[in-house]
């Protein structure tokens, strides 16, 4: 009678652990199903682009045709159109030959503080408006500005900042009311000036 009921035990277990695995088969496969089904493919995905925490605008940053709100760590974050007049500060890149995407930097935050820095204290110390700035040079130190007596600026952002508005403010005054004839003036060298007058 004992060896009876071990036999029938033996059947329900079995039956048992048959009917769970069975059940855990037919998730595994079910889980299987629902992945290749919802799966998109990598063209189908959409690209999702990291966000940008500070989207306040330090300048927009132009190549070719063009121009993006970068904020004042040089990163682009969104498309512009090119701006007329100067209410914000347009940076216009001529070296470039890659393309600019949302998200890329463009101009290295030290870079871009300088050319903020010198631009209002210029203004300040020397009644002097500094208009948008054009580079053509690949490592994005130099720049060219073009003044408000509409002569240019060419100066860079490698050299100590003060130095150079000490060195402009020294030229300025030896120049005096003939500044304004000034064809450019060129603060890239740190111990030189360079200036060339109009004819």
């Amino acid at each position: 009678m004992s060896e009876r009921v071990r036999r029938i035990r033996k059947k329900k277990a079995s039956s048992k652990s048959k009917r769970v695995f069975f059940v855990v088969m037919i998730a595994i496969i079910a889980a299987v199903a629902w992945f290749f089904i919802t799966r998109q493919s990598p063209e189908e995905a959409p690209e999702i682009a990291p966000i940008i925490k500070n989207q306040e605008t330090a300048a927009i940053f132009c190549f070719t045709d063009e121009c993006f709100l970068i904020n004042i760590e040089g990163i682009a974050f969104k498309k512009s159109s090119r701006p007329s007049g100067n209410l914000l500060f347009l940076i216009e890149d001529k070296a470039r030959e890659n393309f600019i995407e949302i998200n890329d930097e463009v101009l290295d935050t030290h870079t871009l503080k300088e050319l903020l820095f010198l631009r209002k204290k210029i203004s300040d110390n020397f009644s002097l408006r500094l208009g948008n700035a054009q580079t053509y040079d690949r490592d994005m130190a130099d720049y060219e500005f073009e003044t408000s007596e509409g002569w240019l600026l060419k100066l860079s952002t490698s050299n100590n900042a003060n130095a150079t508005l000490e060195i402009l403010g020294r030229a300025l005054n030896e120049l005096g009311s003939t500044s304004a004839n000034l064809e450019y003036m060129d603060l890239r060298l740190p111990t030189k000036v360079f200036y060339k007058m109009k004819n």
